[in-house]
């Protein structure tokens, strides 16, 4: 599809936000139904996180597992802190993604910890993930450009803290973009977008994707994923749900849904 490569996050983000605990055979069911009707590039099966926090992903690991017997090479864990990362590498892990963001509030809610103390933890979790020589790291930096609890997050800061993480873990396959609230402008990604290429040109771009919320205002969305596409973007979260959304830090009826496959063709088409 226009070249794009896909992430699918429906066993992730998608079913994290769902009340009813899924099935691991219903997860098993769209697992197949990902790969045989969508056939994505890469695929997020769960993550290994609190079962009183997120009951949801209780077998995530048992997911990761039953992947591993289809001789899938392209299934990621979501690991959020280095207990969990450990947890992981026993497992035998291969793929992980980490979190951390641009809103300190928003990382206290999350995962129990200001943004100065995910820096600490995520250069422990590196050192453990490059010494166990993983295939791939994705590092999600989420509130571009709000935070569901503060707001609106000063452009420069935004622009500061994705250079800090460019910078400082060079082996990160993947830089990507979170727009949690579904409300990023394209007036704002543009400004993002032109201020990291003007300094990193190709090497910047080429390591980034985006994870979109819907937004209220299609016309931001579909020029977002336009405008990046033109930069040289060409990684984006998808899903095959009618779902997403940080349950721990939103509630129900502030959370908009990650992009559908049939949102990215339909955007597509209208270019």
């Amino acid at each position: 599809m226009w070249g794009l490569r896909f992430f699918d996050v429906s066993l992730r983000d998608g079913l994290q936000s769902m009340k009813r605990i899924y099935k691991f055979s219903e997860k098993k069911d769209l697992l197949h139904k990902i790969i045989n009707k969508y056939n994505p590039e890469s695929i997020e099966v769960g993550s290994i996180v609190s079962t009183k926090v997120l009951p949801q992903m209780h077998d995530s690991l048992k997911l990761y597992e039953y992947c591993r017997e289809l001789q899938l090479n392209n299934c990621y864990l979501l690991t959020p802190n280095l207990k969990s990362v450990k947890k992981g590498l026993y497992h035998n892990v291969n793929n992980f993604s980490l979190i951390t963001s641009v809103s300190d509030e928003f990382q206290k809610k999350n995962v129990n910890k200001s943004l100065d103390e995910t820096k600490l933890e995520l250069t422990k979790i590196y050192d453990e993930l490059q010494k166990s020589q993983v295939d791939n790291i994705k590092l999600y930096i989420s509130c571009v450009r709000e935070c569901p609890i503060s707001g609106q997050i000063d452009l420069n800061f935004i622009i500061d803290e994705i250079e800090y993480y460019f910078n400082k873990y060079e082996d990160i396959n993947e830089l990507c973009l979170s727009d949690t609230c579904g409300t990023l402008t394209f007036t704002d990604f543009k400004i993002i977008i032109d201020r990291l290429s003007m300094f990193y040109n190709t090497s910047m771009i080429e390591k980034l994707s985006l994870h979109l919320h819907k937004n209220k205002d299609e016309f931001h969305t579909h020029n977002i994923i336009h405008y990046a596409y033109l930069a040289g973007v060409n990684k984006f979260d998808v899903t095959c749900l009618d779902g997403g959304g940080c349950s721990v830090t939103m509630d129900s009826k502030s959370m908009n849904n990650n992009l559908h496959y049939i949102d990215y063709e339909n955007i597509l088409l209208n270019i």
